[in-house]
């Protein structure tokens, strides 16, 4: 199966990764915007010392896969009733301190990292967009980002409608169509 036929994440792993943000955030050893300043949060939110060896920095996970306590344990994070570990693809611990910093500096309840820009491009206007919405971008994209919106999305559904970025008294103002979900 291509990457376009892998199943979305279901509203349930939604739901219990948020919880799980939402409880750290709440943690009262993890740090919040409110309680500290900008800098202390992009270095130190997200994570705790380890409590075996003190240590402040984050470890870095180079693991693909997690080993289960027992049958039970799998079964359980699997069926979404427990947190935790199950493949790296899916969440990692170094990932998710990465997580929560963001949503932390941002005032989320939660963040997502991806690998690369056009990843997060591509996610946030999914999130955004629908079948048939509009996408209006100016004609001088960089060439990966034109690839996307000239060649990808319309497979998707997704209408991209080019302006001439070089000529601002030809682009539209205010006057979009009722689908048009993001000007690019």
């Amino acid at each position: 199966m291509g990457i376009l036929n892998q199943p979305a994440i279901g509203d349930e792993k939604f739901a219990l990764i948020c919880q799980h943000q939402q409880e750290n955030n709440n943690n009262p050893e993890k740090i919040t915007m409110s309680s500290k300043n900008l800098s202390t949060i992009a270095l130190h939110a997200g994570q705790v010392p380890d409590p075996t060896t003190g240590a402040r920095a984050v470890p870095i996970y180079q693991t693909t896969s997690y080993v289960f306590k027992n049958t039970e344990h799998a079964a359980n994070l699997f069926a979404l009733k427990e947190f935790g570990n199950i493949y790296t693809r899916l969440m990692n611990p170094t990932t998710d301190v990465f997580e929560q910093r963001v949503a932390a500096i941002e005032g989320g309840t939660g963040a997502l990292g991806v690998a690369s820009g056009m990843a997060a491009i591509t996610y946030a206007l999914l999130a955004i967009t629908r079948l048939g919405d509009e996408i209006v971008a100016g004609n001088n994209l960089y060439g990966g980002t034109y690839q996307l919106f000239h060649y990808t999305f319309p497979k998707l559904g997704r209408i991209v409608r080019f302006v001439n970025s070089r000529d601002p008294p030809s682009i539209p103002q205010g006057n979009y169509a009722q689908n048009t979900r993001h000007l690019h």
